[in-house]
């Protein structure tokens, strides 16, 4: 019994020296984050975005971690890919469309379809007859197989994704006057561009045991303006009614936090009921955040 609780007594101790070692690390990791921040933004830190100071500082970091083969604190830097898109990745889309200049965007609406649309399908559509040819020709190592034009439909889908998160954060920053129009056009298309990205790997997904399964066809055509328009609705619908609840409550103002957390928690909810239905939650808070800044900003306290 007493080697017992002796055993349990150097577990939990063990366990918070982890602990406290994984707050260390963390904490300090954001600071220092803090500090390269501030020297960027007040240029005495050049040529450096603060994004590639961030992916520098995580190298470092996981190096570090890696070469003292610190097993447990390691486990704690391991990339999540749930953690970033339902955690980290709603509040940078919602920012995004919460700050956009919606005249810009509404005048634009068909130059950024174009780019998020078409754009896509021809990226992926490259990507895709030139890894096809490429393996033909035996200038890679892949196997002419029957399914080896889906496996290249679905890698070119894949690679034709704009990131949202580097774009926004880079067009975002203080450092870069980027021209208005420049900005709504690559904000627009880099959010949307995801969406098509998405439907169309999921979609060619469903298509695998096809013979030969084409890229452009009714099918998916068909799914992807599902997923496009129920995304927009969702988050257009969601967006009006947080408007007008917040209109109908005159007293709201006086409450600055409760204001706060009902958008946020706003969008939370809509990015994942949009991607419960199966939708593009990403394109869904996108619209939440344009309606916002359009119809909610004024109902807003000082």
């Amino acid at each position: 019994m007493a080697s017992q609780l002796r055993d349990q007594a150097l577990e939990a101790d063990h366990n918070d020296v982890v602990a406290s070692m994984n707050s260390i690390i963390l904490s300090g990791s954001l600071l220092a984050l803090v500090g390269i921040g501030y020297r960027i933004n007040t240029h005495r830190l050049k040529h450096l975005p603060e994004s590639g100071a961030a992916m520098t500082l995580g190298f470092l970091v996981g190096s570090v971690v890696r070469a003292l083969q610190l097993e447990q604190e390691e486990a704690l830097l391991n990339f999540r890919g749930s953690f970033f898109f339902y955690v980290l990745l709603p509040p940078i889309i919602f920012e995004a469309g919460l700050s956009l200049k919606t005249q810009l965007f509404v005048d634009n609406l068909g130059s950024i379809l174009a780019f998020a649309v078409v754009g896509t399908l021809i990226s992926t559509w490259v990507v895709s007859a030139s890894m096809r040819w490429a393996a033909e020709t035996q200038l890679i190592g892949l196997q002419d197989t029957p399914q080896l034009p889906i496996y290249c439909h679905l890698f070119g889908a894949l690679i034709s994704a704009t990131d949202p998160v580097a774009t926004i954060a880079l067009f975002g920053s203080s450092r870069f006057r980027t021209d208005p129009l420049l900005h709504s056009l690559i904000n627009g298309e880099s959010v949307l561009n995801d969406a098509v990205a998405i439907v169309l790997f999921s979609t060619l997904t469903h298509h695998m045991q096809e013979p030969e399964p084409r890229l452009i066809s009714i099918g998916i055509l068909g799914h992807f303006g599902i997923v496009l328009v129920g995304s927009v609705i969702m988050g257009v619908a969601a967006g009006a009614m947080l408007s007008w609840c917040f209109s109908c409550s005159n007293d709201l103002t006086r409450f600055p936090d409760y204001e706060i957390a009902g958008m946020f928690l706003g969008a939370y909810l809509t990015f994942a009921v949009t991607q419960l239905f199966g939708l593009s939650g990403i394109t869904a808070l996108f619209c939440f955040g344009v309606v916002l800044a359009h119809y909610n900003w004024y109902n807003l306290s000082e």
